[in-house]
């Protein structure tokens, strides 16, 4: 069943494209936003192939969104957590080109693409919001592209865990505590590693005293480590206490 949301207590308000917005503005955002919280384990959020009508924001959850390679493989392109949106990278060619699909319980808000980008072209604010947010996407890609041909295994799983300790940070999460809601095959697809190589990594990493893994729970015991292993400089400013 879908209802409105409300942008103002939405936890993810400070990712939102809604953080941009003010007093009538807001309202208006609000206005064309419906929130669907009938999003499970499995679903497609949208379907490679299919027409951009809207756009998804993330409010709960976590995603993947995936390509089929010409041997029918799936590929991995990237993991979304809350705050992001969905979609964005379809607004080119108006069809998404990569399949969306969520990996746990999930909650999107959903923002008809049409009507957001008559209200962008009114309002300065949200269109520079709107850039800023695709100008991520490509610096996500291209740090994606110099990870996998530069790095070696370790490196790159390493970076991968740094990336989302930093992400958990931004979202008002501990930095040192988390759960691993992708497998660690969809972690090795992602990578492109093995899953061996993945799991042999994470061992590494308990060795050298970086992390402590119980199954999809990570705890970060030694952050300054864990840099180093990813061949990255620590980074104090990303250090946040356990909550």
């Amino acid at each position: 069943m879908l209802h409105r949301p409300n942008c103002r207590d939405c936890r993810w308000r400070g990712m939102c494209i809604s953080n941009a917005l003010g007093g009538r503005e807001l309202e208006r955002f609000e206005g064309i936003a419906e929130q669907n919280n009938a999003i499970h384990k499995g679903d497609q959020v949208f379907r490679s192939g299919e027409p951009l009508r809207v756009l998804h924001v993330l409010r709960s959850g976590c995603v993947k969104s995936s390509s089929i390679s010409e041997d029918g493989a799936e590929q991995i392109i990237r993991f979304h957590l809350p705050g992001e949106m969905l979609g964005l990278n379809s607004v080119g060619t108006g069809f998404h080109h990569c399949t969306a699909t969520a990996l746990d319980s999930a909650s999107v808000c959903e923002i008809p693409y049409r009507r957001l980008q008559d209200m962008a072209d009114r309002i300065p604010v949200l269109n520079q919001r709107l850039f800023r947010m695709m100008s991520r996407e490509i610096e996500r890609d291209e740090q994606l592209l110099m990870l996998l041909g530069k790095k070696s295994a370790s490196e790159r799983v390493a970076r991968f865990l740094v990336n989302l300790s930093q992400l958990f940070g931004q979202r008002g999460f501990s930095t040192r505590e988390f759960n691993l809601t992708m497998a660690r095959r969809e972690i090795a697809n992602y990578l492109g590693l093995t899953v061996e190589t993945v799991s042999r990594s994470f061992r590494m990493f308990q060795d050298e005293g970086a992390l402590e893994v119980e199954g999809k729970h990570i705890t970060v015991r030694d952050p300054d480590c864990l840099y180093r292993l990813g061949g990255l400089p620590f980074q104090p400013a990303a250090r946040v206490s356990n909550q």
